[in-house]
């Protein structure tokens, strides 16, 4: 039996372990990390209309809340990812102004900046080498979040400290939560001290928007209040650390004269981040969702309750998609909020890089880094290489 969760895979590995994960089946009974019973649904046509389908929930009914693996303190669990849809819709709607693509639109010059600084003080070996991953990839999404949150000053400086203990370390590794639920902490902390300020100083920012909904209008629970603002940093933040480091492996190792070509022609650089989303992609599923109906998918039949995991990588590889919309970033009411942001992100910092030091090598080949040892995302742990 092909065990879909397999911790610690390259790009490579994490494509070739989906791709033969819909050639199996549709529809695939497993083991998930945590020992429970689940069911791997890799085909396109089943997995775009389960993303939409109103009766397959995030939170089995009746039963414990969370996540595998992900092991969030109370306060938090009231997010996006953990509920039912009549609550998913309400947050959801108050949520979503905050990343329309033209407010998004408005930070890209910080996003730029704090890419030109981050590049600006990169550790540089004597040797001219450098890890983009440790100066470039992991600070930066941390950096932006916050801005986009309201988060500054001393405050700011506690969160990008705390969101690189989270990425420091190895999550499978038995003693992981004594440096993750500290920095978790921390994080938790941090947000609750800039909810008091902004209640009592409002700003032009995101937390003053939701304070807002929650204080003037009650549309917003205080722990729901908190748990968004966690999420929204959580989910924004490891996924575009990864799929910039990605990236930046992915286009090191193609013809360099016919990437810096397309770096200066703004029509083919918006067509190559297109690829890019789906080429270094760090993700391979959507969060775990349930379903309230027995379900048929190919000729298996799922009982209702069971937990399901879809794939997106292999959905969106699948032959039968054709020309259809891919699903890098979901579909429906769970499409990503932050895909936006993440996009921009990516295009800011791959392109500047390349620019920068359009003679730049990777020191180790993009597949034989050491990759991050989660089930969850793929991507190396460190990307060093030769400035040029």
């Amino acid at each position: 039996m092909i065990d879909p969760f397999p911790l610690g895979s390259s790009l490579t590995e994490a494509e070739e372990l989906h791709e033969q994960l819909r050639k199996t089946g549709p529809a695939l009974p497993a083991t998930d990390p945590d020992g429970h019973r689940v069911w791997v649904i890799t085909r396109y046509d089943d997995v775009a209309r389960l993303l939409v389908n109103p009766r397959i929930v995030n939170v089995r009914p009746d039963g414990p809340e969370g996540s595998p693996g992900l092991k969030l303190p109370p306060a938090l669990a009231r997010n996006l990812l953990n509920m039912m849809p009549d609550d998913h819709r309400r947050v959801r709607a108050l949520a979503t102004p905050a990343f329309a693509r033209r407010r998004i639109e408005s930070v890209r010059g910080i996003v730029q900046h704090h890419v030109d600084e981050l590049l600006d003080q990169l550790d540089v070996s004597s040797d001219g080498t450098a890890d983009l991953m440790a100066g470039l990839t992991s600070p930066l999404p941390a950096r932006v979040i916050a801005e986009v949150l309201g988060i500054d000053g001393d405050a700011a400086a506690r969160f990008r400290a705390a969101a690189a203990d989270m990425m420091s370390i190895d999550p499978s590794h038995p003693a992981s939560n004594t440096v993750r639920v500290p920095a978790m902490t921390t994080i938790v902390m941090v947000l609750l001290e800039v909810i008091a300020d902004k209640r009592a100083n409002p700003a032009d920012d995101v937390i003053s928007e939701w304070i807002a909904a929650r204080d003037v209008e009650d549309r917003l629970t205080e722990e729901e209040l908190t748990s968004l603002a966690f999420l929204v940093f959580l989910a924004g933040f490891e996924n575009s650390v990864y799929q910039i480091a990605n990236a930046i492996g992915v286009l090191s190792e193609r013809d360099r004269a016919e990437v810096l070509v397309d770096i200066d022609d703004d029509a083919r650089w918006r067509n190559l981040v297109q690829q890019l989303i789906l080429d270094a992609a760090p993700g391979s599923f959507a969060i775990r969702r349930f379903n309230l109906d027995e379900l048929v998918v190919g000729s298996q039949v799922i009982p209702a309750g069971s937990s399901l995991y879809l794939s997106l990588r292999a959905a969106t590889a699948d032959p039968a998609r054709g020309n259809r919309r891919d699903l890098a970033f979901g579909r429906g009411p769970h499409y990503c909020l932050g895909a936006d942001l993440a996009v921009m992100q990516l295009d800011i910092t791959v392109r500047s890089v390349f620019r920068r030091y359009p003679r730049m090598q990777l020191v180790t080949p993009l597949d034989s880094l050491e990759p991050r040892r989660s089930w969850r995302t793929h991507g190396p742990q460190r990307l060093p290489v030769s400035l040029g």
